[in-house]
């Protein structure tokens, strides 16, 4: 995260998809966010929902695909 603020959290997806790396800081407005994964990028939208972590609230992205990385 580059010491930036985390703002969201990804949900759903992989169940391989580490824990580190479900809270993420992302631009305000973003429309989604693509992760890294193996072979391929998992991608995440945002959603109105909130969910309180460590005393902030983030931004709940929900999983809305993959994509295999082209070779």
């Amino acid at each position: 995260m580059n010491g930036e603020i985390p703002n969201v959290i990804l949900v759903g997806g992989p169940a391989g998809l580490p824990d580190d790396q479900r809270v993420h800081h992302v631009k305000p407005g973003a429309e989604k966010i693509k992760i890294p994964c193996g072979n391929g990028y998992e991608h995440f939208v945002p959603t109105d929902r909130t969910i309180d972590v460590d005393g902030r609230s983030l931004t709940v992205y929900e999983w809305s695909g993959r994509t295999r990385i082209a070779e």
